[in-house]
């Protein structure tokens, strides 16, 4: 896609989430905040977000496997060099 097909973008650190829901208001959502004439954004807009906790069953290395990834996929390299003294 390209630039222009993006409305608006926000980010939001999950360690922060206290309830199973995040609401964020116009005024903090990029893009939409700089629409002050709200020719694109409603000025009652706003971004629901429902989360729910998933259990060990749902996110397991055979479910992964399953999806085709495996560990190996997502390693990164301090994985492959932890408890390795020889570096």
């Amino acid at each position: 896609y390209s630039q222009d097909d993006k409305m608006c973008h926000l980010w939001f650190h999950t360690a922060f989430v206290e309830r199973n829901f995040l609401v964020f208001d116009k005024s903090v959502v990029d893009k939409a905040v700089k629409d002050k004439h709200c020719r694109t954004f409603d000025s009652n807009f706003k971004i629901e977000v429902y989360l729910h906790r998933i259990d060990d069953t749902e996110f397991s290395v055979e479910a992964l496997e399953d999806d085709g990834e495996t560990r190996s996929d997502t390693e990164t390299d301090d994985d492959e060099h932890a408890g390795n003294d020889d570096e």
